[in-house]
């Protein structure tokens, strides 16, 4: 797995498939089912990309044979975005809610390769 900081199609406005890789520990799901959505917001903070909410349902047993400590239970989870439309350069933002609450607000910066020509938006 290659952790990036930035994002770098080779035009913008342009298309780019990509990734995001999370884990999410001391989940409970136990005693409950859990609900996980996962936000792509544009540097405008417009919402570009959203998963919806993710049920994780209650578990009747632990799956674990190792009857790890709750801290260190939890879920992997992986969001392709294919082909994203990328319309301006710029800090975009990943956010990760668990039952309504934000876990995690991440940014990653998105800049073009190359430059089109004649495009004000790049002078």
């Amino acid at each position: 797995m290659n952790v990036q900081t930035v994002l770098t199609p080779e035009f913008i406005p342009g298309t780019l498939s990509f990734s995001i890789v999370f884990f999410i520990q001391d989940l409970d799901y136990l005693h409950s089912s859990t609900q996980i959505q996962v936000r792509f917001l544009n540097p405008e903070k417009k919402v570009v990309s959203d998963s919806g909410e993710l049920v994780v349902p209650q578990i009747k047993e632990d799956p674990s044979a190792l009857d790890l400590p709750q801290k260190y239970k939890g879920i992997n989870l992986t969001l392709e975005l294919k082909n994203m439309v990328f319309e301006t350069e710029g800090e975009y933002t990943t956010e990760i809610m668990v039952n309504g609450d934000t876990l995690l607000s991440k940014p990653i910066y998105v800049k073009a390769r190359r430059r089109v020509l004649n495009d004000p938006k790049q002078q």
